[in-house]
Parts: structure tokens; C-alpha cells; sequence
């Protein structure tokens, strides 16, 4: 399975290992290089950094978290309708 993130500068690409209630992103993975704000490039690193946590996820209505192998939530998204 394919995963295509904007992290807030650049945009990462990549393969990632799905199965049921468990999911992994690989260690690295194609992205940009774009020069960003350092405080833009802070909060990419921090969400990368949770990426590479991640152990399983749950699904509710239109909303994902994910989470790391204890169970505590990494990264939460909300489905948004602009």
C-alpha cells in the first residue's frame, strides 16, 4: 500500500505495511527538499519522528489516530471538507 503525506513544507512519499489494526511506515521514504521556516521544519521533524513510532491505528467516523506499540496516541487526523 502507497501513503502520499504533506508534513507542512514538503511532501513524502512512500510504501508502508498495513494490516488489520497494525500499521508501519518504512525507515525512510522519497520526499522533497524544500527550504522551510525553521519553525515549519520543527513541526515536520516532530511528525516524522512520531511516524517512524507508529505501531497501530483506529479508525472512528471520519477520524484516524495512530498510535505507538503501548497504545498511546502519536498523531490524530480529522477528515476536513475545505
Amino acid at each position: 500500500m502507497r501513503f502520499s503525506i504533506f508534513g507542512g513544507c514538503n511532501r513524502f512519499i512512500g510504501d508502508l505495511a498495513l494490516s488489520e489494526g497494525t500499521i508501519a511506515f518504512p525507515e525512510s521514504f522519497a520526499g522533497t527538499l524544500m527550504a522551510c521556516p525553521d519553525d515549519v521544519e520543527r513541526h515536520e521533524r516532530a511528525f516524522l519522528d512520531a511516524l517512524a513510532r507508529v505501531h497501530s491505528y483506529v479508525r472512528y467516523g471520519t477520524g484516524l489516530v495512530l498510535t505507538d506499540r503501548s497504545g498511546g496516541a502519536l498523531l490524530h487526523f480529522v477528515e476536513r471538507h475545505d
